[in-house]
Formats: structure tokens, sequence, C-alpha cells
């Protein structure tokens, strides 16, 4: 949740009983990764098949070799059965899997997901003459529009007032009577329209809008691989600020993809002023300084964002209780405010791509940084904690580990300058200020965070537009390496993996 269990503020305290400087923090960069194996099954064109010469071929085989190429990693395809794919990738038989694979909660609990590569959702087909008049799903009702009957297409435009289902027994005769003019539209999953769009253009058919339903696609990484995820999801990155992924799917879909996954400067176009709320008590993330101004952490990253989003942003100080109710009813576009990503928020706001992890990490003296370099060093290790707080819950949990309990935090850190602990266990970013603020206390932060407590922006859920504008924007800034001078500046270190240019 939003707000440290210890305010941040409070550790004014101990810089001045202890004069302080700049830490000295190892920069978190991905290791020389060799050769990748990747898993596939090849029988799901057009994103993985094998080609009359006997190559694994298609949309997935060309992003991920593009991923690897930014990330300086190279690819060994494996061919394999779609059925237990994802056990043999958990069991090591693979260090990857990509194959068109949907993100689930059931896959979710033996290997990890990269973020999103695709939408899957459903979309509208329109004949391109229609297309400036029919742009989406608001524009359907009063018309005739064609699904394939039993499907998720079906579903949803069932459910939609005012609007006439026709019912076809193969989705290729609702394309043809579309193109004939006996419907209006055509509503189905987004691959399949895309692919039957491309492979017939005497149709003159186009999609319109973005997918309108979620079905995401990631690549799915073996549990015992931080390091190949982290540095999959910083080239995913690069590839789509750099225009890499619009080239790919315009190859394999004939059209361009959805926003949320074209360069920030395309997705963000027109967008003009957006009105962004914040609650600015809560440094160093957002406060006013002495001038009056809201400064901080994340007003400086959204300022990033818009720059290379293309939009202005007019700043609103307001209260934290009841932010993302006035968010939601319209009185602010979106909201950066240090806010956790909760299923009970999501219920009634959309939140970007992760842009903070304010999970559990592991300080150490400097000296020490090279034998302690994460949570797997901590057994047999005195370890520091504030009593009652996650880390002390993160530390009871690990054997042979002695935890050491202490009413504040800061006291926690001031014994293991001391020498009392080993390691000091606490949430990431009060332990980041606590270190670029008591530069005397010679700490410094060891890895990544190893719990997620995962910080986005919220955005007004009518503003689809916008949310995939700030995640483009992103997803430069972190590529470009934007967010780690950002990040620097406010914290003293460089940030985790997750958040540092593909090529680091």
């Amino acid at each position: 949740m939003k707000r440290s269990l210890v305010a941040i503020s409070a550790y004014v305290t101990i810089a001045l009983l202890v004069g302080l400087a700049v830490p000295v923090m190892a920069a978190p960069t991905h290791q020389e990764l060799g050769t990748v194996v990747v898993g596939t099954n090849a029988e799901y064109p057009p994103f993985e098949f094998v080609d009359e010469e006997g190559n694994i071929v298609g949309f997935d085989v060309d992003l991920m070799n593009a991923i690897a190429e930014i990330a300086g990693f190279e690819v060994e395809w494996v061919n394999t059965r779609w059925d237990g794919i994802f056990v043999a990738l958990q069991s090591g038989e693979f260090d990857a899997v990509i194959s068109a694979a949907t993100i689930t909660e059931e896959r979710e609990e033996i290997v990890d997901f990269s973020d999103p590569y695709f939408n899957a959702g459903q979309v509208v087909a329109v004949r391109i003459e229609d297309a400036d008049t029919i742009t989406g799903p608001d524009d359907l009702p009063g018309l005739r529009v064609g699904v394939q009957q039993g499907t998720t297409g079906d579903i949803a435009v069932s459910e939609m007032e005012g609007v006439e289902v026709v019912r076809f027994d193969e989705i290729t005769l609702a394309m043809q009577a579309l193109a004939n003019g006996d419907v209006d539209a055509v509503v189905n999953d987004g691959p399949t329209t895309a692919d039957i769009i491309a492979n017939n253009p005497e149709l003159e058919l186009t999609i319109v809008g973005d997918p309108f339903t979620d079905e995401l696609y990631g690549i799915a990484v073996n549990p015992e691989r931080p390091d190949l995820l982290d540095a999959i999801n910083a080239a995913l990155a690069e590839v789509i600020a750099n225009g890499t992924y619009a080239e790919i799917y315009q190859n394999w879909f004939g059209t361009e993809p959805p926003a949320q996954f074209m360069p920030a400067e395309e997705a963000g176009a027109a967008l003009g002023t957006v009105v962004v709320g914040t609650n600015a008590e809560y440094p160093p993330f957002e406060f006013v300084d002495e001038e009056g101004n809201i400064v901080g952490f994340d007003v400086d990253l959204m300022n990033a964002i818009a720059e290379v989003a293309g939009f202005e942003v007019e700043w609103v100080n307001t209260r934290w209780d009841g932010i993302f109710v006035a968010l939601q009813s319209g009185e602010f576009d979106a909201v950066i405010s240090a806010a956790t990503i909760t299923e009970e928020r999501e219920e009634i706001v959309d939140f970007s791509d992760p842009y903070f992890n304010a999970g559990q990490v592991v300080a150490v003296r400097i000296e020490d940084a090279d034998t302690i370099t994460g949570p797997d060093d901590l057994p047999g290790l005195r370890v520091g904690v504030q009593q009652g707080t996650t880390g002390d819950i993160a530390v009871s949990e690990m054997e042979g580990v002695e935890v050491v309990r202490f009413d504040e935090i800061t006291l926690a850190m001031q014994a293991l300058a001391n020498g009392d602990v080993d390691a000091v266990v606490n949430d990431g970013p009060t332990t980041a200020d606590i270190i670029a603020n008591n530069p005397e206390l010679e700490l410094t932060i060891v890895g990544d965070p190893f719990t997620d407590e995962l910080y986005g922006i919220a955005v007004n859920p009518e503003r689809p537009d916008l949310l995939d504008a700030i995640n483009a924007a992103l997803a430069e800034v972190i590529a470009n390496g934007t967010y780690a001078e950002i990040y620097q500046n406010w914290f003293g270190t460089e940030p985790p993996a997750q958040f540092m240019p593909a090529e680091e």
C-alpha cells in the first residue's frame, strides 16, 4: 500500500545525528546470458510455424530474436509439444517459452511471465470505406454485427444493447459477409482477424481501434532465471520504443499494432493537457518544496513520460483519502502518488505498467557487498528488521537466520553500520532514502527487491488512449536511461534491473 510503515521524513533525525554523504552501490546489470534455450509449439501460424525449409518462423520468433539482439543473448529454438510445455519450462528443459501463451493465474503458479507483448482480445473489423464512421465498439449499437457462433466475440456482442447479432458457423463466413455488405461489422479475436485481413486484401477490410477486451500474451520464463526475465522485459520495452515491434507486427499482420505497443510519440499523439492528481506529502516521491512547487521522484518521472508522449501536465495537489474515487469520477485524468497496484483499486481505475518496486531489499555494509549479495546469503547471519513490519515477516520465514528486532528502522540501520548486525531487511524506498541521506553509515543495497509491492500510475478508466500513451512512454523512458537518471537523482543509487536499459 502507499506510505511506508515509517514516514520517510522521520529519517531526517538520523541524518542530523550522523553526518551524511553519498552511498555506493554496484549497479544491477544483466549478467552474460550466453545461449538461451527457448521452447515453442510451432503449430500456430502466424505466431510460430515450420516453413518449407524446415525453419521455425513467425511473429513470436521474430520478436524473440529482436529481444535477444538487444539483450545480448543467443537463442536456441526447440520445437516441442504444447501439452506440458510449462511443466517442462519449470523443470529446466527450457529457459523460456514464447508460443502465443496467454498469461493466466494458473500458469503463473509454476512459471514467471514477462510484461505482455500481445493483446489477443476482441476487435472490431469493418470495411475500409466505413472506417471513419465505425471506429470501435461504441459505434456498434444500431448496426448488424457478425460473429462466430459460441465464441468470446459472440458473448461480447450479445451483451451490447441495440446491436443486431448475426451468427456464422465460421469466422471466415462472417468476414466474407462483411465484405459483401451483409453485415456492418465483425467482432472477433485480434490475431485471427488481423491474419484474415492480411491474407485476403481483396476483401478490403480493416480493424478499427484497439482490442476492447484483454487476452494478454507473455513470454514465460523459468522461475529460477530472474536475470533472464529482467533482460527480456527491458529489451521488450526497447523493441516497442524504437519501433521494431511495430515493424514486425506490420510484417506478419499487415496493419499497425494496438497503441500500447506503438512508440510513445505515436501512441500519445493529440492528448493535449493531462490533469494529474497527487498527494504531495510523501517525500521523496512527491512533496512541496520551499518555493511552493510540487517536486519529487514521481513528478520528474511523470514529466519525463509527458515529454516523450507529447502531452502537457497540469498538477493538482489533493488529499490522499478519496484520490481514486476522484480519478474515477473524472476530476483528474491520471494519478501518480506512490500508489501500490491492488485488486481493490483496479476495480475502479486502470493502472499503468509498474514503475517502481517497493518490495523488501537487503542492506549491508559496503565492505560486505561482495559476500552478501541477496536474501540467499542471509542464513547463518544476524539480520536486523523493524518489529512487526513486512521485513520482519519475510526474515522470520527464512531458515537459519537470527532475527534482531528494533523499534525503528533507523535503529536497525545504525546497528548495521556499527557491526551489531550483518544485514538489514526493509522496504526498498525507505532503505534507499536512509542510505542516500546518511552516507557516513557506509551502507548499500545488494540485489533487487525479493518481494513485490509494485507502484503504478492510475488512469481514468474512460481514458484508454492515455493509458496506452503512458505505458509506451514509460517503456521508452526506461529504455533510454532517463528513468535510471531520475532514480539516481532521488535515491542516490541505480534502480533495480527491471527498470534499467536492456543493454545494462
